[in-house]
């Protein structure tokens, strides 16, 4: 339930961010504002995460966190990776039908 929650919220982001690309730029780059948000929200991902820590790094930072504070990074990193998705496939959809001349 929570996780549609999220879901949702990357939809209406991307349906946001499809409008404004669609004021700022036309029709050819309609898949750019959701573009941007979905690669701001992977890398809140990947850097929440602990993706890009090294080894050393990651064992230290287990060491002195606490399981609370894991378990709140674990799902702040969810919920940005689930409002990503809807992004992810709007662009996807969006930069295709351009390309393939739909739009």
């Amino acid at each position: 339930m929570l996780i549609i929650r999220f879901i949702w919220i990357g939809l209406g982001i991307s349906v946001v961010g499809v409008v404004v690309s669609w004021a700022f730029w036309g029709l050819d780059k309609m898949y750019l504002m959701t573009a941007i948000v979905s690669g701001i929200l992977i890398a809140l991902c990947a850097i929440l995460s602990g993706t890009l820590a090294s080894g050393d790094r990651m064992r230290a930072n287990y060491a002195t966190e606490t399981r609370e504070d894991r378990l709140n990074r674990d799902k702040f990193t969810t919920k940005c990776f689930f409002m990503a998705i809807p992004n992810i496939l709007v662009t996807a959809l969006f930069y295709f039908l351009t390309y393939k001349g739909v739009i």
